[in-house]
């Protein structure tokens, strides 16, 4: 039986780096995070090692000026990645939409209702 485990590796600003785990029942995963200069995670890269069965996990991350997440690509095993979520906002930063795997059937628009203090 596999002795379970848990490990994480953090940078000087006290962000995750790598975490590595075991997997039940016979099976490894090493994650590693890249961040921008802000602490937005760009890219997550997870390797997993399951009964010497190799798969490569990769996530990218855009933002825009403002730190707002505009889109999540996930390819693996090197193959081309696929847009999972994209987001747009409204004038003044609210979410107002959101489109899953880049299929506009699966959009979903938000609305807002202006808070009035009386």
């Amino acid at each position: 039986m596999q002795q379970a485990f848990y490990r994480c590796y953090y940078d000087n600003k006290y962000r995750l780096v790598q975490s590595i785990r075991n997997l039940y029942p016979s099976g490894k995963s090493i994650v590693s995070n890249i961040y921008d200069f802000v602490g937005n995670v760009l890219r997550t890269k997870e390797y997993q090692n399951v009964s010497g069965h190799t798969k490569v996990i990769d996530t990218h991350f855009d933002y825009d000026h403002r730190g707002r997440l505009l889109s999540v690509k996930q390819g693996v095993d090197n193959k081309t990645p696929h847009t999972l979520a994209s987001m747009t906002y409204n004038e003044i930063g609210q979410l107002s939409k959101k489109t899953l795997h880049g299929n506009s059937s699966f959009d979903m628009n938000l609305y807002y209702q202006d808070a009035k203090i009386i």
